[in-house]
């Protein structure tokens, strides 16, 4: 990376999070024109890096991120869905979320479209076992009734084999510990689908959304926000 736009980088985490920004860790993930779009998702597209620690190491990670756009699965999908191959492209830099449960959640059910039903999918670690599908969560259901108040409907246990954990560097798997209980308690699962509701309500006119989330220490954490893409496809069929 350019010496200026290290400089800039290290200004604007200055400004953001303090003198101590190079004792936090990181998320640095893309942002591209197209992506996260109600057409498509670009889910694992382009690379994402997560617990990254220093300046110098999240400068290496957003160029990577940038040169992940043009690796061949990449400009594959591109090409599918007629989008342009070399589309502007911005990289996050977030500060990481050291979660102790994380997941997503669809405002909709995402089979069947209904939306007074909001599904959660989650498990003990960062979110990312959720989203690479390494381990089967535990869903949690909540019914919406037409004025807007949540109630839990039911809880299905996933078998929650692995977890992702921070390590020094970077991520590692482990085994998951408490696989018999369900990782969200009835009340942590009722205030995600508030914030999620409150989402809509700053949002008029959005799509059915999937947001990615995380807990750490009793505090909830919104990560993401992006229109459910899996709904209302044609089959191959037809």
């Amino acid at each position: 990376m350019p010496v200026n736009l290290v400089a800039d980088l290290e200004a604007q985490l200055r400004r953001s999070i303090g003198d101590n920004f190079v004792d936090r860790s990181y998320a640095v993930r893309s942002s591209a024109v197209g992506e996260d779009s109600e057409e498509m998702s670009c889910a694992g597209q382009m690379e994402t890096f997560l617990n990254v620690r220093g300046l110098q190491e999240a400068s290496r990670c957003a160029v990577k991120c940038w040169a992940s756009q043009f690796r061949h699965p990449a400009l594959e999908y591109k090409w599918q869905h007629g989008q342009e191959l070399e589309a502007p492209m911005a990289v996050l830099i977030q500060e990481m979320a050291q979660a102790d449960v994380a997941g997503v959640l669809f405002t909709c059910d995402p089979v069947s479209g209904d939306p007074s039903r909001l599904v959660i999918n989650a498990n003990y670690g960062l979110g990312e076992s959720v989203v690479s599908s390494l381990a089967e969560p535990d869903t949690v259901t909540l019914g919406r009734s037409e004025d807007g108040q949540l109630t839990l409907l039911e809880k299905h246990l996933g078998k929650k084999q692995m977890q992702v954990r921070a390590a020094a560097h970077g991520t590692e798997i482990q085994q998951a510990k408490n696989s018999d209980e369900c990782c969200l308690s009835d009340e942590e699962a009722l205030a995600l689908g508030r914030a999620a509701l409150e989402v809509e309500r700053l949002h008029p006119g959005t799509p059915d959304l999937d947001l990615e989330w995380a807990i750490v220490e009793g505090e909830l954490y919104l990560l993401q926000a992006r229109p459910i893409t899996s709904l209302h496809r044609q089959t191959d069929f037809e």
